[in-house]
């Protein structure tokens, strides 16, 4: 099972991640351009 992951800044989805997934990862937002961290746990 797959959920939508958005960005903490703008709120745009960014990608799908496994539920099962952990650890951290920086992405830059294709819309807003800024660079978050996101922890995959969550």
């Amino acid at each position: 099972m797959y959920e939508k992951v958005k960005c903490p800044i703008c709120g745009r989805r960014l990608f799908d991640k496994e539920r099962e997934a952990k650890g951290t990862i920086s992405i830059k937002c294709p819309h807003c351009r800024k660079i978050s961290t996101v922890n995959l746990g969550d």
